[in-house]
């Protein structure tokens, strides 16, 4: 599938999974589309305040797959995978860092000059972030993160 293609099977893909999702109260993180035009495989990231257990994405799965076959029957022999993104995944939307307050994190943010910390994320406002160090507090923009994953304590 070349760019324009995957761009706009996205977007329809977006149209059927979000109302599913919305009503369900779960979280789109992400989708991806890999595969090819005549085997897509979508893979449908989800998230949900009190997590997700292998029976929603079973559910939610049998919802999509009805809802794309009767919107596009034209989608055939694909493949749907939902799941939870992990514990590692990158937090990305306001709504991740919001549901990560007290957790260890580790930033990596800034425009020409690159800064890297990992902290305790403290609180989240008006698109900022504000992340304890050892040595100090921090006032982050959401915008300018590159990225920002949960530091997982083995």
């Amino acid at each position: 599938m070349c760019f324009s293609e995957v761009s706009m099977l996205s977007e329809e893909m977006e149209k059927i999974i979000r109302p599913i999702l919305e009503e369900s109260e779960f979280d789109l993180i992400e989708l991806k589309i890999k595969g090819t035009g005549k085997a897509p495989v979508f893979q449908i990231f989800v998230d949900h305040d009190q997590g997700v257990k292998i029976a929603d994405c079973s559910r939610l799965s049998r919802c999509i797959a009805t809802a794309i076959d009767c919107d596009h029957p034209e989608i055939q022999n694909y493949r749907l995978e939902v799941s939870s993104p992990g514990l590692d995944r990158p937090l990305k939307t306001e709504r991740d860092f919001e549901k990560n307050v007290g957790r260890d994190v580790k930033v990596v943010y800034g425009g020409e000059e690159v800064i890297e910390l990992t902290g305790t994320l403290e609180s989240v406002r008006e698109g900022d972030i504000r992340l304890k160090t050892q040595s100090e507090t921090h006032s982050i923009p959401i915008r300018l993160i590159r990225s920002a994953r949960i530091k997982l304590k083995w």
